[in-house]
């Protein structure tokens, strides 16, 4: 932390200001919906263990999740500066990368998940 710090204060004193000057502001209600939907989601898979895969709850939460994305792409398609650009989709070099990235970083979360009941649970016992 106290290298940070000084790296930070060192670029602040050391790095000139940009000249380029952006007029367009934050879709700050995209973001909120795009991250609640997630978390969400994320949360009913993360508890789905405890609550049961088949359970009211975690299903609730899935519905719930993709209730809020779908607010968030009308949203998207109806803001004068979204975050995510829903057209995009259309160009394949475009939403290719998008998508698959997002099915690999939802894999490495579900890989995380996975190994935590691997390596933390202990060890079954034998019955001789």
């Amino acid at each position: 932390m106290p290298i940070l710090a000084v790296l930070i204060l060192m670029a602040y004193l050391v790095l000139p200001e940009s000249e380029a000057r952006v007029s367009e502001s934050i879709d700050y209600v995209g973001l909120a919906l795009l991250a609640m939907s997630f978390v969400i989601i994320g949360y009913s898979f993360t508890e789905a263990p405890t609550w049961g895969w088949l359970s009211e709850d975690f299903w609730l939460g899935i519905a719930l999740g993709l209730a809020i994305l779908f607010l968030f792409i009308n949203h998207e398609l109806s803001t004068q500066n979204p975050i995510i650009n829903i057209g995009d989709f259309a160009n394949p070099n475009i939403a290719v990368p998008l998508l698959s990235s997002f099915v690999a970083g939802f894999g490495m979360f579900l890989s995380f998940q996975a190994l935590v009941y691997m390596f933390e649970l202990p060890k079954p016992l034998v019955m001789a």
